[in-house]
């Protein structure tokens, strides 16, 4: 049996289906922090030091939106996204659009992985976005 990938597209896809990210950036050349301005915070703080700090704080936070959104509202990377999100003009690079960055999701065994986008889909999450443009590759037997 051999594993093949096809790839999906999915002009809209339900951001519940999604979990927050555990590596932002590049986790090979320990920035895997680089662009989160809430887990730059808690670096600042000494909390945040491996990858796996990073799923841990991204949740924690989510539960206390007011006080944390704020720093994505405050962050010149997430605020134009956020407003893209929220004004509906988020456009994938896929569906036409101007520029936007695609967010790529791979479906393995059943379970959704976010495999470009990620500082995407904790923005759509935490700003309770209920759906966003996603390409997904999904895995299967022949």
């Amino acid at each position: 049996m051999n594993s093949k990938y096809r790839q999906v597209e999915i002009r809209n896809f339900k951001t519940e289906l999604l979990d927050y990210p555990s590596v932002l950036g590049d986790s090979t050349r320990k920035k895997y922090l680089h662009g989160c301005i809430v887990c730059q915070r808690f670096r600042e703080l000494g909390i945040a030091e491996e990858p796996q700090d990073i799923y841990a704080i991204l949740t924690a936070t989510a539960k206390n939106k007011e006080t944390y959104n704020e720093l994505c509202l405050e962050s010149t990377f997430c605020a134009p996204l956020i407003q893209k999100f929220q004004n509906r003009t988020y456009k994938a690079k896929y569906d036409g659009g101007d520029g936007d960055d695609d967010i790529s999701v791979s479906i393995i065994n059943g379970e959704y992985y976010v495999d470009e986008g990620k500082h995407r889909v904790c923005i759509a999450k935490r700003f309770e976005i209920k759906e966003i443009p996603v390409i997904f590759t999904e895995e299967y037997i022949e």
